[in-house]
């Protein structure tokens, strides 16, 4: 992990099986959290992450990602990001495209949507009914502009209850994709 091309922390872990093999890596900043820089709106701080598996001491698979550190928490009724409050300034976004309906016509598009909304002074979204493209997040998070994750909603249907499992299964599927994004501040399944 790097910070602005400086090293902030490095964890190696020897695998050493053929198959399939799940873990968790940790990275650890003297064992505390101090240091670290958190993401916030007013500065969007993030870590570059390089994962690599050597063979032979050569690299045989490379992925470049990012992450932020930030902690949201609800403390006497009152949002707050990193122990402060955080006033949510949000447009209630439905996404929608005059040419593309729910899918932006280019990456330049969702950063611009992403820059115009900051520049009318709000600091966030609530995607209304829709769970956004990756990209979007990855310009909210980037440009330091908070979102509420939503789900579209079905209506409750007693006389159907087996939409109540696929709506859970596809929300569980959005919020396991997402749920790292630093942008995302809360999550409105309904």
């Amino acid at each position: 992990a790097s910070m602005d091309g400086k090293p902030a922390a490095r964890q190696e872990i020897a695998v050493t099986s053929d198959r399939y093999v799940q873990t968790e890596l940790f990275l650890r900043h003297d064992d505390t959290l101090e240091g670290f820089r958190l993401w916030r709106p007013d500065d969007p701080a993030l870590y570059d992450l390089r994962i690599e598996t050597l063979v032979d001491g050569a690299i045989a698979d490379q992925v470049d990602t990012y992450f932020g550190m930030r902690k949201i928490e609800i403390i006497l009724g009152c949002v707050t990001l990193n122990n402060s409050p955080l006033y949510q300034r949000l447009v209630l976004d439905q996404g929608y495209w005059p040419d593309g309906l729910l899918t932006a016509p280019s990456d330049d598009a969702l950063r611009r949507d992403v820059e115009l909304t900051l520049a009318m002074g709000y600091n966030g979204a609530r995607k209304h009914q829709k769970f956004e493209d990756p990209r979007y997040l990855y310009w909210a998070d980037k440009l330091g502009y908070i979102c509420w994750g939503e789900m579209a909603s079905w209506g409750i249907e007693p006389a159907h209850p087996h939409t109540m499992n696929i709506f859970l299964r596809e929300w569980l599927e959005v919020v396991d994709r997402d749920f790292s994004a630093p942008c995302i501040v809360g999550w409105c399944p309904y």
